[in-house]
């Protein structure tokens, strides 16, 4: 388990020297204002990356793995994502989109996210803890009963919750927090 974390916070260093280094050809810009840029790399070839529409707005293409034995199969969506800063609160709030650029694939179902958000708050006089809420609305699409989508989509949010108070917690071990 060390040595998966550690490549892979490795491999959070090296991209994000990637991203923020080096001569970029633009390959192709979008009516939207959506460009995608490409560069080779020494021993590791070319590569892409989409730029955001700007600092605080991206889309992002997301595939979900198969899930409950594969009862649920797999997904991808298309999300519109931005980011701000609202009455002290950090907002990431984003909802789902068609682009050109990611026509339907039939290896997936195309879910469909609604509004969604999570908001970050700081509490009063305590600058090491903060409440977290996170607004979810997902279309799975697909032949899916509906109580099967609303328990896993419960079981997702409070697991994902469980996995940011483990790295917090460590990052507090750490020092980093």
């Amino acid at each position: 388990d060390e040595e998966c974390v550690d490549k892979a916070k490795k491999a959070l260093e090296n991209s994000w020297q990637v991203l923020n280094s080096g001569d970029w050809k633009l390959e192709k810009q979008t009516p939207e204002g959506d460009t995608v840029h490409s560069r080779v790399l020494p021993n590791i070839g070319k590569i892409f990356k989409l730029a955001m529409l700007d600092d605080y707005t991206d889309i992002t293409y997301q595939v979900t793995r198969e899930v409950a034995g594969g009862f649920i199969s797999s997904r991808d969506f298309i999300n519109l994502r931005h980011y701000a800063v609202k009455d002290g609160q950090h907002i990431a709030a984003g909802t789902g989109m068609e682009h050109p650029d990611f026509p339907a694939n039939i290896k997936y179902i195309r879910g469909e996210n609604g509004p969604n958000c999570w908001v970050m708050s700081p509490i009063p006089k305590d600058d090491k803890q903060c409440t977290f809420q996170w607004l979810l609305n997902t279309n799975l699409h697909g032949w899916l009963p509906q109580y099967a989508v609303d328990s896993a989509l419960i079981t997702a949010l409070t697991d994902y919750i469980g996995y940011i108070r483990a790295y917090a917690s460590k990052l507090r071990q750490e020092g980093e927090l």
